[in-house]
């Protein structure tokens, strides 16, 4: 039987991105007509999945979506057909956004819960994913959804744009681009790697980390004229550690980009100050191929870069770490550090977001200049903040000069000297306590103390949500506990692995006991540790291993032996041969014989052993 999968259609190596059950109740009379919408989208195709393989089979009920959104059957299930299997919409990069009456431009998958095929979104999408791959039921998924996408009460199967509700509009809008470029990435190495299931998980973890720039970037904003488009409403697809969770490797770097673009973006994407600026996925491919007026940017044409080499540009920077950006080394290191951890008396360690107006009109008491446009441009500032926005929790340079003698590189705490800090109180660093000296505006600036603050605070507190459910196994600093639980790392840190549980090792944790809000503060907080071995806060319950006994019973040496080893092709075992290699064996001490080239490694006790030899 013959199979058609939306990203078959599209060229595309995945089949299987966000899709699931939705249904009807059942009964007599006409079958639900479900409406599909970012926007109203005309021209996908809609089916029942009977066999749940998430690809349309000739023996599937199927229609095609038409105008507002409509699907008309060209096969119509039964009701009870649409009760009891999943309903998939296949959107092609063909079907019309009536939004703007466009084409999507890209490919990607839509689904609802079983009950809830009514109206068809990226929201409903979203709620179907967290039951099938979490295995929550409808009402956890949808409190789960819900405090994502911070809507309160709101109908998450209710048709938005009949309800006027722009909020939710925009945000299906973004969900929906995200979607698609997130498969177009990941087609890249799907083809070569294989592994659909695993990367369709990958692919909503990803969204599921982006949902919060999409809520950010709708807040305050004047959501009638918000283009979701435009580059103030894009988070782009970060895939930095998320392949590392599913056991996939990212992109290598292509040869086309070694070829056209490293010459002025930099051989790893960083950028190379007036010539290029690091690049984000998704690429501008208009800009690519008409070029940038004004700029050294020329105009490359399909025979100079193929559609082929843009997407596998376009995953491979997806797949990168913010790099540090040359603009960075350039205007900032000299006074904040090569990696941001602050200078003690120049500058502290800088936070993401930036303060534009800071930068631009400078700040008068501690002498930063100004930096205007052609010093730093907005594109530059962007790259610095998203690269800041990565870095592990930095040791503060003030920290380092003036602290950690005493309480510890890392704020561990020295006996004797000083104890590790839980918070940090102002007021005794100015005017010191007992043996600890006071500390003036000269010695530790008050941005000092407040980057010094902030690193001790956001390290030692750890989330509610962590000592409840996770410190019993991972320690109740993320240290690891021996024979329990392992250090766990942000980049790495599976949240499917959470809600599934690992076999028999790690129990399932449900959405009841750990919200989307404690996954997230619990994985921000892991990223401001410090990396070090298991804190074993089981200590007292391992027992220690003892060594074997030891036999001291002294080793007898063979001096003679040694010296026929060492010395005796030249020496004749020390009868002499000669009076250039003769060996009078009378007088020869320790000394003496450490210093022939083939005495070199033998221990004290052995050299002892061949004076003695020769001393008979």
């Amino acid at each position: 039987m013959k199979k058609t999968t939306i990203l078959g259609v599209a060229g595309l190596g995945l089949t299987v991105f966000l899709s699931a059950c939705g249904s009807s109740g059942g009964g007599d009379g006409a079958v639900a007509n479900p409406v599909v919408a970012d926007g109203y989208l005309r021209g996908a195709t809609v089916f029942v999945d009977l066999d749940g393989d998430k690809a349309r089979g000739a023996s599937e009920p199927w229609g095609v979506t038409g105008p507002g959104g409509v699907t008309a059957w060209n096969a119509a299930p039964s009701h009870s057909q649409l009760a009891n299997n999943p309903v998939v919409v296949q959107v092609t990069a063909d079907t019309i956004d009536e939004d703007n009456e466009l084409p999507v431009g890209r490919s990607y998958m839509l689904s609802a819960p079983a009950g809830q095929e009514a109206f068809i979104s990226p929201i409903t999408t979203l709620v179907q994913q967290q039951m099938e791959l979490y295995g929550m039921n409808l009402a956890t998924a949808e409190a789960e959804v819900k405090a994502a996408l911070q809507m309160g009460d709101d109908d998450l199967f209710a048709d938005y744009i009949a309800l006027g509700d722009s909020r939710s509009h925009r945000l299906a809008q973004l969900m929906a681009d995200d979607m698609g470029r997130t498969i177009d990435t990941l087609s890249q190495i799907v083809d070569t790697q294989g592994g659909d299931s695993t990367l369709m998980g990958l692919a909503h973890e990803t969204l599921m980390g982006n949902i919060g720039g999409f809520v950010a970037a709708l807040e305050g904003a004047d959501l009638e004229s918000f283009d979701p488009m435009g580059d103030h409403g894009r988070t782009p697809v970060v895939m930095t550690g998320v392949f590392d969770r599913f056991g996939q490797t990212a992109p290598a770097r292509p040869q086309a980009w070694v070829d056209n673009c490293a010459s002025c973006h930099g051989a790893d994407n960083e950028g190379i100050i007036n010539d290029g600026p690091s690049l984000k996925a998704p690429l501008h491919s208009d800009e690519i191929r008409e070029g940038i007026a004004n700029t050294e940017m020329p105009a490359f044409s399909e025979a100079d870069l193929s559609v082929a080499d843009l997407d596998s540009i376009e995953a491979w920077i997806a797949g990168l770490p913010p790099a540090k950006p040359e603009a960075w080394t350039a205007n900032c290191a000299g006074c904040h550090g090569q990696n941001n951890e602050g200078i003690a008396g120049d500058g502290p360690a800088l936070k993401a977001p930036l303060h534009d107006d800071e930068i631009r009109q400078g700040i008068a008491g501690p002498g930063m200049p100004a930096f205007l446009e052609a010093d730093l441009s907005d594109h530059a500032l962007e790259d610095i903040e998203a690269w800041i926005a990565n870095l592990p929790n930095v040791v503060p340079a003030a920290w380092t000069a003036n602290c950690a003698s005493c309480h510890g590189e890392d704020n561990e705490g020295i006996v004797g000297d000083g104890p590790a800090l839980s918070e940090l109180h102002t007021d005794e660093v100015r005017a010191g306590v007992g043996a600890m000296p006071a500390f003036n505006e000269a010695a530790l600036s008050d941005a000092d103390l407040s980057a010094i603050g902030g690193w001790i605070a956001a390290r030692a507190t750890a989330p509610a949500a962590w000592s409840a459910n996770c410190a019993s196994c991972h320690g109740a600093s993320n240290g690891g506990i021996v024979g329990d639980g392992p250090p766990l790392d942000a980049h790495t840190m599976s949240w499917m692995a959470v809600r599934m549980g690992i076999g028999d090792h790690m129990p399932a944790f449900g959405p009841a006991q750990l919200g989307h809000d404690d996954l997230t503060s619990i994985t921000e907080w892991i990223s401001m540790q410090p990396e070090g071995p298991a804190e074993d806060d089981h200590a007292a319950e391992t027992p220690p291993v003892v060594a074997p006994p030891v036999d001291e019973t002294p080793v007898a040496i063979d001096g003679a032996a040694l010296f026929s080893t060492k010395c005796g092709s030249c020496h004749n075992n020390g009868a002499g041969v000669g009076s250039a290699t003769g060996s009078d064996k009378s007088g020869k001490t320790v000394s003496d014989i450490k210093g022939f080239n083939m005495a070199k490694g033998l221990s004290d006790a052995e050299l002892q052993a061949v004076e003695d030899f020769l001393a008979l």
